[in-house]
């Protein structure tokens, strides 16, 4: 129980930095993926498929690994 908290909390601040960087409001706790990608201009590299990931995963530590360097290059790019 503990670890599906953890992931939906780190899933919830990946989403809102990602819709802070692109000035985009946030739309809420639905359909995250489908929004940004339709809404934000500039999204992390693999964004979906590191999401989809992440929340099928066993070990979502591996998953956490993989997405935070991709979104360190995507805020870099964006300041």
């Amino acid at each position: 129980m503990s670890r599906n908290h953890r992931v939906a909390a780190c899933i919830a601040s990946y989403f809102d930095i990602i819709f802070a960087a692109n000035r985009v409001l946030h739309p809420g706790e639905k359909k995250l993926v489908d929004i940004a990608e339709r809404e934000c201009g500039r999204l992390p590299l693999d964004m979906r498929v590191d999401v989809e990931d992440l929340v099928r995963t066993l070990d979502p530590l591996d998953s956490i690994d993989r997405m935070q360097p991709k979104l360190d290059e995507f805020l870099s790019s964006i300041t």
